[in-house]
C-alpha cells in the first residue's frame, strides 16, 4: 500500500513541478520517451549489479507490492507467548480473589511488564545483593 502511495507522490510531485514551470503535458505523454528512459534505467541497473543483487532487487520489488507478513495474527493484536498468564496458578488465584481482574487486557499488561522488566531486575538485584543461598 505504501509503495503505491509513494509512486503516486513521486508522479504527482514531478507533474506539479513541471506544470509550475509552465511545461506542456503533451511533451510528457510520449510512449517512445518512456521506453527510452525506462530502458536506460533498467539497463543501467543490469550492468551495474551482479546477479545475486539483481535477485534481491526483484524480491524487494515483489515484496513492496505484495502483502505484509506482519499481520494481526503474527504481530500486533495476537502474540504467542511462552507464558500464558491467564492459565497460571498465581493469576487464577488472584482472579478468584479480585473478580475485577477479568477486565484487564493481558496483552497490554505483558507489554507494560516488558517496559519495567529492567527496572524490576535492578530493584531485585539491589534488594538481594550480598545474600547467599544456603
Amino acid at each position: 500500500m505504501f509503495s503505491i502511495i509513494g509512486i503516486v507522490v513521486v508522479f504527482g510531485a514531478v507533474l506539479a513541478g513541471y506544470l509550475m514551470e509552465h511545461g506542456s503535458m503533451q511533451v510528457l505523454m510520449q510512449p517512445a520517451e518512456l521506453i527510452i528512459i525506462l530502458g536506460a534505467a533498467i539497463g543501467t541497473v543490469l550492468i551495474a549489479n551482479p546477479v545475486h543483487i539483481l535477485m534481491k532487487i526483484g524480491k524487494g520489488i515483489a515484496g513492496a507490492f505484495g502483502g505484509s507478513r506482519f499481520n494481526k495474527q503474527r504481530y500486533g493484536y495476537y502474540e504467542p507467548r511462552q507464558v500464558d498468564f491467564a492459565n497460571e496458578p498465581g493469576w487464577l488465584y488472584l482472579a478468584m480473589k479480585f473478580p475485577e481482574m477479568a477486565e484487564i487486557d493481558l496483552a497490554r499488561f505483558t507489554f507494560t511488564l516488558d517496559e519495567y522488566a529492567k527496572e524490576v531486575g535492578e530493584l531485585v538485584s539491589t534488594v538481594f545483593a550480598g545474600r547467599t543461598h544456603s
